[in-house]
């Protein structure tokens, strides 16, 4: 087994774990409601609107970032401009 094809099977596994946790993660927030998330109906803004201004920030920092790089032709930063795109 090549070393490209070892990072690959782990990369999938590793994926593929993160993706469960995922599922899982939802389906308990679906039937637990609001106590998942330690908000109340007297506070419901809370985490929530600072999460939302947070990841807008984000993304719109990394599609900026990935324009620079896709864009303007700065090929020494590729590398991490595709996780830019992934996260934007």
């Amino acid at each position: 087994m090549t070393m490209a094809r070892k990072t690959y099977t782990w990369l999938t596994v590793v994926t593929g774990l993160l993706g469960l946790i995922g599922v899982a993660s939802v389906i308990y927030r679906l039937l637990a409601g609001m106590k998942v998330t330690w908000l109340s109906s007297s506070v419901p803004w809370g985490m929530w609107v600072a999460f939302y201004i947070y990841f807008i920030g984000l993304s719109a920092g990394s599609f900026l970032f990935s324009t620079l790089i896709y864009v303007f032709g700065q090929k020494e930063l590729e590398k991490a401009g595709r996780l830019a795109l992934l996260s934007a």
